[in-house]
């Protein structure tokens, strides 16, 4: 059997509160600016995965993101037997 694998904190997470803050300030940051900000605070990545944090909704999300059993398990369960958690 294959599993899923396992999702690692990125590169990106020490610096998700500044990011967060910045986007609340003004949503329409470009995201050479952010970038240019965090690699002043020492981050080491590159404008790829920023890009991509920010565009998949990482940075403002605070739940973690769904496993592919997670997903596949509510999908294939009935309405009635969900829970609302």
């Amino acid at each position: 059997m294959i599993r899923a694998p396992r999702y690692r904190p990125t590169l990106v997470d020490p610096y998700r509160d500044h990011l967060r803050v910045r986007r609340a300030q003004d949503p329409a940051v470009p995201v050479h600016q952010l970038l240019s900000e965090i690699r002043e605070q020492g981050y080491s990545g590159s404008m790829n995965l920023l890009y991509r944090c920010i565009s998949q909704g990482w940075v403002e999300s605070d739940r973690p993101h769904l496993s592919p059993r997670r997903v596949a398990r509510l999908l294939l369960t009935r309405p009635t037997a969900l829970s609302h958690s």
